[in-house]
């Protein structure tokens, strides 16, 4: 026997939600997969692989094992320069920390 107008009590629906920290981190481990993937690929162990497998010619550098790096290639440009305009080039903030 009901006494209150023979309603019966419904709990709401409820929706599924994501949580924002899952997805962040999901999305950052994902991002750290592919960097990893790209720095595994350029790595002078892979290289060298590739050129033994590949039968290309061996290169040989004087000095760093890689050849020269951006920034020493950059500096030996600003140096050339410099010689030939006989002139100084100030650096940026960004050249001087490298």
């Amino acid at each position: 026997m009901q006494t209150g107008g023979g309603k019966v009590y419904k709990a709401p629906k409820t929706r599924v939600t994501e949580f924002e920290e899952d997805a962040k981190a999901a999305k950052k481990a994902r991002q750290q997969q592919v960097y990893d993937k790209k720095k595994v690929g350029k790595s002078e162990l892979v290289e060298e692989m590739r050129r033994e497998y590949m039968k290309e010619p061996e290169q040989v550098y004087r000095g760093m094992a890689g050849g020269k790096t951006r920034e020493h290639k950059h500096a030996d440009a600003l140096e050339e320069m410099e010689m030939e305009e006989f002139r100084r080039v100030t650096w940026t903030k960004d050249e001087k920390k490298t």
